[in-house]
């Protein structure tokens, strides 16, 4: 009687975990402008509610449970403690993660912040010595996955299998290390882009409607700012990208003329007082931005302490009026003459991305390649 009872609960047992699912499509960011609360975002199997445990070595410092029936979660958590490794778990319905860590941001320590750009079109680089950096979080210049349709359906702007299949290629990174990206023409893209622009549809959905439902970014998603005042950083992030199509089926980005709303935000938060550097991110061709208008960008760009772009397959530098403009992608491209910049003091066929590291006295910006070699140095001083 006693081997039944036994068999049952092993039974019970097996059949519970055999139910049981993993969630294993974890993503993190900060979706205010400071850092007061990180974001831990899952897809689950099936739609249910959203609960997240988070400790701090083995003590439990926050718990919730929202109750809510959907499959893409976005949990806000307190992160109260500089220089803390905290431990999470996500669970929904049957389903849970195993537990995961990531660390807040630094206090004592320099600040380090890997950017890089065009992951789409190289979602199989090998990101190790990224991961040996340790950046605090990565941030890019757009075009993070190759399309939205390839890897779900033509036209659907709801389409998020592109960043899932992203997510499902680097869980370790998105798991571990916060996540701010920025927008490319990619990002938007709905449809094959053709010969010309279609008569009958637009081929990018400017709105950027699947990138603002998956990531939980600060303010309009779609351009964002992320201010850390005790580092002395912020970073704005802008929807820039293929402006000679603007006003067509090809458009791709938010209007950026000189009434529009993006170039007024951009505008506003770069003539604020404050007291650090800032630097700029965007998708779009540096020279050009710069002469949008007989030049209403180029004023306000060179207010940023550095100006980064993933707009070409290379890595390209220019200093201009003493701002760096630099130009970082994943992918090692062709180098366009008519795209590169008329005052670059390189312009080179290399996959690259760029640590930056705030110091007490300096913003240092790295340009290395895949391999952590450093390709060259650029030192901002306050």
């Amino acid at each position: 009687m006693r081997n039944l009872f036994l068999l049952t609960l092993i039974l019970i047992a097996s059949c519970t975990t055999k139910n049981r699912q993993t969630i294993d499509h974890i993503w993190l960011s900060y979706n205010k402008s400071r850092p007061t609360d990180l974001v831990i975002n899952w897809e689950s199997d099936k739609p249910g509610e959203s609960k997240v445990l988070l400790y701090k070595g083995d003590r439990k410092v926050f718990s919730t449970t929202v109750n809510e029936n959907v499959k893409i979660h976005h949990v806000e958590t307190p992160v109260l403690n500089a220089d803390t490794e905290y431990r999470y778990k996500v669970m929904t319905g049957r389903s849970e993660s195993d537990w995961y860590s990531f660390r807040s941001l630094p206090q004592k320590d320099p600040l380090k912040i890997v950017v890089f750009a065009d992951w789409g079109y190289n979602d199989t680089v090998d990101l190790t010595n990224v991961y040996k950096e340790n950046p605090a979080f990565i941030a890019t210049c757009g075009d993070n996955v190759p399309d939205l349709f390839q890897f779900g359906t033509k036209g659907d702007k709801h389409c998020i299998n592109s960043y899932l299949r992203l997510v499902g290629l680097y869980p370790e990174l998105f798991r571990h290390i916060p996540f701010m990206p920025a927008l490319g023409n990619h990002d938007h893209q709905l449809y094959p882009r053709g010969p010309k622009p279609p008569a009958d549809h637009m081929v990018y959905d400017t709105s950027a409607t699947a990138f603002r439902e998956f990531f939980e970014l600060p303010c309009d998603e779609w351009k964002w700012q992320f201010k850390l005042p005790e580092q002395k950083i912020r970073f704005l992030a802008l929807d820039l990208h293929h402006i000679h199509d603007y006003g067509n089926n090809w458009q791709t980005c938010h209007a950026y003329h000189k009434d529009s709303p993006q170039y007024k935000w951009y505008t506003d938060k770069i003539s604020d007082n404050f007291d650090g550097y800032t630097v700029t991110l965007m998708n779009a061709n540096n020279p050009d931005m710069r002469r949008v208008d007989k030049g209403i960008w180029s004023k306000y760009l060179k207010k940023s302490s550095l100006v980064i772009t993933g707009s070409g397959y290379y890595a390209e530098k220019a200093i201009i009026d003493s701002v760096p403009f630099l130009n970082t992608s994943l992918v090692a491209g062709d180098v366009w003459p008519d795209a590169i910049d008329p005052k670059a003091e390189y312009s080179k066929s290399i996959s690259t991305y760029i640590l930056l590291t705030v110091t007490d006295s300096a913003l240092i910006a790295d340009f290395k390649t895949i391999d952590g070699k450093l390709y060259d140095r650029t030192v901002i001083k306050k």
